[in-house]
């Protein structure tokens, strides 16, 4: 009670659920992730953007993840080297690739339905790449997609556009 028999106002806090505390959250940022569809298949890896949306992948399958971890340094280290190069795909969808002395070290996670959309989603890439972490553990995908042996697979369906050589 405050003097005067005035009551004080209620406080304003506000109960604030574990999982939105500032301790607790940590900033969503972009990532390499590391996937593969076994042990036994070629390793690769994608740049998800914060809220997991693909960015763009590798341009090959490596046979270890140290291999590819090469590649991405190898990706960061040069990308400014890289020569961008937007085509038409298949289903008139566009696609983005970024080369290095001939070799694709990156391309498009899926296509796009309009060129500046494609050109935008490169771009993205190009800027949110050298700001990402590693996410350092393989993620084996293909046991979510078929049952039984995996060697009759060697790609994932996801990467469905492969770049033109």
């Amino acid at each position: 009670m405050m003097p005067d028999g005035e009551v004080s106002p209620p406080s304003l806090a506000i109960a604030t659920p574990l999982a939105l505390t500032p301790a607790a959250r940590t900033p969503a940022r972009p990532h390499f992730q590391l996937y593969a569809l076994s042990h036994r298949s070629l390793v690769r890896w994608r740049l998800l953007s914060a809220n997991n949306r693909d960015l763009g992948r590798g341009g090959a399958g490596y046979q270890t993840a140290e291999e590819c971890l090469q590649a991405i340094d190898t990706l960061l280290g040069r990308l400014h080297e890289c020569e961008a190069a937007i085509r038409p795909g298949p289903q008139n969808r566009w696609l983005w690739s970024l080369r290095l002395a001939g070799t694709v070290l990156a391309v498009s996670g899926h296509g796009f339905d309009r060129q500046i959309r494609c050109m935008r989603a490169q771009a993205q890439f190009v800027s949110y790449a050298p700001a990402a972490v590693v996410d350092a553990p393989i993620k084996y995908t293909g046991a979510r997609r078929t049952r039984g042996s995996f060697s009759h697979l060697q790609t994932p369906r996801s990467a469905v556009f492969q770049p033109e050589l």
